[in-house]
């Protein structure tokens, strides 16, 4: 089993309520079932052959959006999105997992991603100076095409030598953390190799998510030394730092959003607020925000779990609205597409800002 990996963060949860309060799911479900004391518990009768697993426990294995409130809030340093992920792949291994959990990893299998992929739109950049890969992601171009567009021209800006592939492999993300473990790793390595391919040791993604994941298979795989992995945006504040794009600041009232990945996977909180100052705006904070930041559950949850889904974003809208700041900035594309026009703000990502900025 796979869990047995993480046995002492199972049975350090099962009989403790102290983040029962801040589970996101449970939260917005009402539901004792899916915070991670209950998750824990459930588990630890799987460990000891109590209960085996079965289509019973999706609600315990599956309807959690890994946001991390939970380990974050954690005093012992405990880990409930890490037994979830694990039992994930154990109810795969199992053939368990619910039927709409296979129709999502058939979709990411047929198109590289959930959604319906659309009419190609961004053209692969050849560049034999390239010393990044631009990795788009999960996404539909129509959908993302002005994040895409917008960085590209930006890391023009900064100097930048980047490649593009229009069509390349996708939906590694979505495959591990719905439990596909194979799959993920699969569809990583081509996406690795494609790097290789192109001579670059750098890949800067769209997404946090893809940036967090690939980084974690490329591990798994045995190659996470041949490669930097980053979210683009990153890339982008640090040459906003460094000074390679110049800025001209600009007043903006705003508030900041901090996506799970960004601010409880990569500890990325402070870089975005010292960018937005530098590029002018006037910071009004949200009560939960930093590393204690409200999810939106991120566009898989929104895949597995709509009614839920709609529930986090209303709720992290609710808070963005109630500080009266002009815009809602966050640095995550996923989050973007949950809370645009949700707000009755402008919702922008730091992609946009800084491209507003620069000179």
């Amino acid at each position: 089993m796979n869990i047995k990996k993480v046995q002492k963060d199972i049975d350090s949860c099962r009989f403790c309520f102290m983040c029962r309060h801040i589970c996101s799911m449970a939260r917005v479900t009402g539901s004792e079932v899916v915070n991670p004391r209950s998750r824990g518990l459930m588990l630890s009768y799987v460990l000891r052959g109590t209960i085996p697993y079965s289509a019973d426990l999706e609600d315990t294995v599956y309807k959690c959006c890994m946001c991390g409130c939970c380990a974050d809030w954690c005093e012992g340093d405990w880990n409930p999105p890490a037994y979830v992920q694990e039992a994930r792949f154990d109810m795969v291994e199992r053939e368990l997992a619910p039927a709409h959990i296979t129709a999502l990893r058939d979709a990411l299998l047929k198109n590289g991603m959930i959604a319906d992929p659309g009419e190609p739109v961004l053209a692969s950049v050849e560049n034999s100076d390239a010393k990044a890969l631009l990795y788009k992601g999960a996404y539909p171009d129509a959908q993302i095409e002005r994040y895409f567009t917008q960085a590209a021209a930006l890391m023009d800006r900064a100097g930048i030598q980047y490649a593009y592939v229009a069509g390349a492999p996708s939906g590694f993300a979505q495959l591990y953390r719905l439990g596909y473990r194979q799959d993920a790793q699969r569809v990583a390595r081509q996406v690795l190799d494609l790097a290789k391919a192109k001579g670059v040791r750098t890949i800067a993604t769209l997404s946090a998510l893809d940036a967090y994941i690939l980084d974690l298979l490329a591990d798994e795989i045995g190659c996470k030394n041949d490669f930097s992995i980053v979210p683009v945006v990153k890339m982008l504040m640090d040459a906003v730092e460094d000074g390679s794009i110049k800025v001209n600041a600009k007043d903006l009232s705003v508030t900041y959003h901090d996506s799970d990945i960004m601010a409880r996977y990569l500890a990325m909180t402070d870089k975005p607020r010292s960018v937005l100052s530098r590029l002018g705006a006037s910071l009004t904070e949200m009560e939960w925000h930093g590393s204690r930041a409200r999810t939106t559950g991120g566009l898989l949850l929104a895949a597995m779990y709509p009614a839920e889904s709609a529930a986090l974003v209303a709720r992290r809208a609710a808070e963005a609205s109630e500080t009266g700041a002009q815009a809602l900035v966050t640095g995550d594309i996923e989050d973007a597409l949950l809370l645009t026009g949700k707000t009755g703000q402008e919702t922008l990502t730091l992609i946009d800002v800084i491209g507003r900025a620069a000179l």
